[in-house]
């Protein structure tokens, strides 16, 4: 350590212990980072990765504001730069240009904050470090999609049903519900070709979601039901007991009733058979997904027939939610057969009509 003036160990006020740190004492001047990171190079040698992310002076105004660790821009009298010394296995680097002579190119003006981060080039690797293992986290969390399905199985309950429904917010139309049980055979086997990628349908496209439909619909060893509740129903008992209603409706055709259902959101305190509420649950079970996919495609398909009856709306564009162009045909023509009464604005509407 001797022989570079202003650098030396730290020594935990604890243990007596050198830690895995430098600290560095600038003289008046002007000290930057090559200055620093130069040092610390020809104290470590090369091959030895550094971080100076944590650096921070000591005595000049407020840590948070004041930094004297980009090039060049402040003028430190007093202070203590740390830098960490890291482990060999470490994923953080130095950012090259830190330890080479001279200036860094001049850039538009940034924050001292973006410059600090920008010159030791590590905040950015770190933030992407954590979002990969984030990320990786999650998918193998949710990569079997079989999982709530397979703890089932496992207890001797053969059909599994999921439970979806769409339509609970637009203005106009009906609320769809359907539920679907999948082959136990598929958790080992995987899904078949014609559901590859199978999700929660509001992320397909509408192409994607009929190929979908159509494989649903056609398989011999997928049970599936589809029931509906009209808007008319909808004002007289509200929107979630119709949608309730619907989901209901959707599982007693499924003969004999199956004896345990998954449920996308919070629980159905009126389903009549035993459920598992899950949220989110049309990303995270397969069962779930094929529902969701068949709700969502019945209220499309019915939607566009409704067009053809009262164009002046654009159902088919909208599918019955409050769109701009929505909002400006009910403005103009008022509710037509379909419409939710109960549902803000057309309620007050009707009030401004009476």
């Amino acid at each position: 350590m001797a022989g570079v003036a202003g650098l030396e160990p730290v020594t935990s006020a604890v243990t007596g212990q050198r830690s895995n740190q430098l600290s560095y004492t600038p003289a008046k001047g002007n000290v930057t980072i090559e200055n620093v990171s130069g040092m610390v190079k020809r104290l470590v040698g090369d091959n030895l990765k550094i971080r100076a992310a944590d650096a921070k002076e000591v005595g000049v105004g407020d840590p948070a504001e004041e930094t004297c660790c980009y090039p060049n821009k402040t003028n430190v009298t007093t202070g203590r730069l740390f830098v960490n010394i890291l482990s060999s296995d470490t994923i953080y680097r130095t950012n090259p240009d830190c330890l080479r002579p001279g200036n860094p190119p001049r850039r538009r003006q940034k924050s001292r904050r973006q410059l600090f981060q920008n010159a030791l080039g590590f905040d950015r690797v770190r933030r992407s470090a954590r979002k990969v293992a984030k990320t990786k986290a999650m998918t193998a969390k949710l990569s079997d999609r079989f999982e709530f399905e397979r703890g089932l199985w496992r207890q001797n309950v053969a059909r599994v049903a999921g439970v979806d429904e769409a339509g609970r917010g637009p203005l106009a139309g009906p609320v769809v519900a359907a539920a679907v049980i999948l082959p136990p055979r598929w958790a080992e086997t995987g899904l078949p070709a014609g559901l590859a990628g199978l999700n929660d349908s509001k992320q397909f496209t509408e192409t994607r979601r009929e190929k979908y439909f159509g494989f649903l619909t056609r398989c011999a060893e997928i049970e599936f039901a589809i029931a509906m509740v009209d808007a008319g129903v909808i004002d007289e008992i509200n929107i979630l007991q119709a949608t309730h209603r619907a989901m209901n409706d959707a599982l007693a055709q499924l003969q004999p009733l199956p004896p345990h259902a998954l449920v996308d959101g919070h629980p159905v305190k009126t389903l009549r058979i035993p459920q598992t509420a899950i949220v989110k649950g049309d990303a995270r079970s397969y069962s779930i997904a094929a529902a969701s996919v068949l709700a969502k495609v019945t209220r499309d398909r019915l939607m566009r027939e409704y067009h053809l009856r009262f164009p002046e709306y654009g159902f088919a564009e909208h599918k019955g939610y409050g769109t701009a162009r929505h909002l400006a045909a009910i403005a103009a023509h008022g509710p037509c057969l379909i419409h939710r009464k109960t549902f803000a604005p057309l309620k007050a509407k009707e009030v401004e009509l009476l």
